[in-house]
């Protein structure tokens, strides 16, 4: 797709993730380059510093250098991988906050998010309506109402992080 972009003779491409990014680098040193959520350019080979990019590419960073913690996105890359990412956060003792709550239960220090279950017991109501013959187009797309902060001492424990009382009593669980 990116060289039929430059084969179109566009003004600018803009991308999204460092594969993205790197895709493009190496199918264009002319065409210019905007980057969207690049974890890492210098340390993904995009750039040779941040302050002046050099060559026909620049753009927006998600994650710094010395993180202290992660933000997990939800994303099928993660959830595919997140054993592993739970041991490399780990052993690089940085803490984890996430969406669901699935990754506390595995070793995530804090999930803060939607509440899946109720989500999918809402959906029953759809299928309910649609099977009375309701039309899909005409029932609203709600949004969530019920969320959850579940918090793991254990991790925070290891981690060598005190989480303070007024999270613990905010949480709607705390897995001991």
């Amino acid at each position: 797709m990116i060289a039929d972009l430059i084969q179109s003779k566009v003004d600018a491409i803009l991308v999204e993730t460092t594969p993205a990014a790197l895709a493009a680098k190496r199918a264009t040193s002319t065409v210019p380059l905007v980057v969207v959520l690049v974890a890492d350019p210098v340390g993904s080979g995009l750039v040779a510093n941040l302050a002046h990019p050099g060559g026909n590419l620049t753009g927006l960073s998600i994650h710094r250098a010395n993180a202290q913690a992660l933000y997990l996105i939800e994303a099928p890359l993660f959830l595919t991988h997140r054993a592993m990412l739970l041991k490399l956060l780990s052993s690089a003792r940085l803490p984890m906050i996430e969406s669901e709550r699935r990754f506390v239960d595995e070793g995530g220090l804090i999930s803060f998010g939607t509440n899946i279950g109720d989500l999918y017991l809402r959906s029953a109501w759809y299928v309910d309506k649609i099977l009375k013959g309701a039309k899909p187009g005409d029932l609203p797309i709600e949004q969530p109402t019920k969320f959850e902060l579940v918090v793991n001492l254990e991790t925070a424990h290891a981690l060598g992080i005190t989480i303070p009382e007024s999270i613990l009593l905010r949480a709607d669980e705390v897995v001991r």
